[in-house]
C-alpha cells in the first residue's frame, strides 16, 4: 500500500474483479487485463490493433510496451481532448498526480487545463487542452534533466513560461549546487 504504483495496481485488481478474471496472475502480458490495456493504448494512441511488439516490466511488476514518444503524446492528447474522467481528476486535484512541490503539479496548477504526468527514468508526458501534446525521454533516465527540458517543451507549445508562468519556472528551476550552495541551474538549450 506504500509503493507509488499502488493505486496502479489496486485499479487494475478492481477491473479484473469487476470482469471475473483471475486476480493472481494480471501482471502475466497475455492476461485480459493486459491484453485490454494494449487494446486501448493502441485505440487512444492511434495505432493498429496489436501493433505493441516489446514488452518490458516496469519498477513495479507491470508490463509497460514499447511505443515511439509521439504515440506516447498522441495517447494523452486522445484522453485530453475526449474530457476523459481521468483528465478531469488529474486537472481538479494536480496535487495527487505528483504530490504538494513537485514540478507536474506545479505547472498543472499554473497553466490551465494542463494534464502532465512524469515517468519513471526520465519520462514526461503532457497535454494542453486544446490537444497539443508532447513527450519526451532523457536517455540517461536523468529526473533532473527530464524537470529541466520541461520547460522547453511547454514553450515549443505556446505556453508563456517566460511571462504568465514565470512563477512555476522559477519554482522548478533545478539548481547546480558546489559545496551545498546554489551555482547555477540547469537549463535546456533552445529547440530548434
Amino acid at each position: 500500500l506504500q509503493q507509488n504504483c499502488s493505486g496502479k495496481h489496486a485499479g487494475m485488481l478492481a477491473t479484473c474483479a469487476v470482469n471475473g478474471w483471475a486476480t493472481d496472475s494480471y501482471l502475466d502480458p497475455d492476461h485480459p487485463l493486459q491484453v485490454a490495456i494494449v487494446d486501448e493504448v493502441d485505440r487512444r494512441a492511434g495505432r493498429p490493433g496489436g501493433s505493441v511488439a516489446d514488452v518490458g516490466v516496469d519498477g513495479c511488476g507491470a508490463p509497460t510496451y514499447v511505443m515511439p514518444l509521439v504515440d506516447v503524446a498522441r495517447g494523452v492528447a486522445a484522453l485530453v481532448r475526449g474530457r476523459s474522467e481521468a483528465v478531469r481528476s488529474m486537472v481538479a486535484h494536480p496535487e495527487m498526480v505528483g504530490g504538494v512541490d513537485r514540478d507536474v503539479t506545479i505547472w498543472m496548477e499554473a497553466v490551465p487545463g494542463l494534464v502532465a504526468k512524469e515517468g519513471a527514468a526520465g519520462v514526461m508526458v503532457l497535454a494542453l487542452p486544446d490537444g497539443s501534446a508532447g513527450a519526451l525521454k532523457i536517455a540517461d533516465g536523468s529526473d533532473a534533466a527530464r524537470q529541466a527540458v520541461t520547460v522547453e517543451m511547454l514553450r515549443r507549445l505556446g505556453v508563456d513560461v517566460d511571462g504568465e508562468c514565470a512563477a512555476a519556472r522559477d519554482r522548478v528551476a533545478v539548481p547546480v549546487l558546489g559545496h551545498g550552495v546554489p551555482v547555477g541551474e540547469l537549463r535546456p538549450l533552445a529547440w530548434r
